[in-house]
């Protein structure tokens, strides 16, 4: 914006302002939330746990991603998701399944 109005452009980013404290428990419990996360302290987390060896880790998220498929299942069934590439058909709205490309309906 500054060089389509013929101004110098910016040369370091512009500082952040203090968010406003307006009480309730928004950005406060996220931030808490997220900086526990971070020193590695949420069990269900991405993040390496202190103290985990490798071995730990990867049984964690192992456990982690089946109990998590579990769910999924128990909420919409265990067939899986039928996204493209899953080996479902996909047929649009207004599809017509005697459509030929580039060869229109037959006919």
């Amino acid at each position: 914006k500054a060089r389509a109005e013929g101004r110098p452009e910016p040369t370091e980013l512009p500082k952040r302002k203090a968010p406003a404290s307006g009480g309730g428990a928004g950005m406060g419990a996220m931030a808490s939330i997220s900086s526990s996360a971070a020193r590695g302290k949420d069990p269900n987390g991405m993040e390496r746990l202190a103290g985990e060896s490798d071995a730990q880790y990867v049984a964690r998220q192992t456990r982690l991603r089946d109990e998590a498929k579990a769910r999924m299942a128990a909420k919409f069934g265990g067939g899986g998701m039928g996204g493209v590439g899953s080996g479902g058909r996909m047929g649009g709205v207004g599809s017509d399944p005697n459509y030929v490309p580039g060869g229109g309906y037959g006919g």
